[in-house]
């Protein structure tokens, strides 16, 4: 049937969400860090410059009185800093250092491990598809007038 292939693929991307929130539970936890806390440290390190502050809160889902509050945590266990945007002196940049993202880096390790494992089994045509799926959804979901 037609809609069989498009109704597996919502489930099993329901099921890997809920996968990606167990890996990220056990990851905040290794880290001595609540889910929120945690997700905003990923946003952060996902990036490869600082992140403006009011991005943060968009990519999060949270308010900005919310963000700030988890960055007054992260920045008191030294997982990020606050930075003066060079362009706009009403706006924050939060960034993480070198030395600190290579730490935070060997959190990921066994992750990373586990997906390149499961990829390792995939041929690069097929990886790509992958990788294009996710960023689709990724945008899709970054994208929705709600956010």
């Amino acid at each position: 049937m037609p809609g069989e292939p498009l109704r597996d693929i919502e489930v099993l991307t329901r099921e890997f969400g809920r996968t990606s929130a167990v890996i990220d539970a056990t990851m905040a936890a290794a880290l001595g860090l609540s889910a929120t806390d945690f997700a905003c440290l990923s946003i952060v390190l996902s990036e490869q410059r600082p992140i403006p502050a009011g991005r943060l809160a968009r990519l999060a889902a949270l308010s900005t009185g919310a963000v700030t509050g988890v960055l007054d945590r992260l920045e008191r266990r030294g997982l990020v800093r606050r930075l003066p945007d060079p362009f706009d002196r009403r706006k924050v940049l939060i960034g993480v250092d070198h030395h600190q993202r290579q730490r935070l880096a060997q959190v990921w390790d066994p992750v990373r491990q586990l997906l390149a494992a499961v990829l390792s089994h995939r041929t690069d045509p097929e990886r790509a598809v992958i990788a294009r799926y996710l960023e689709d959804v990724v945008h899709a979901v970054q994208t929705l007038p709600t956010r």
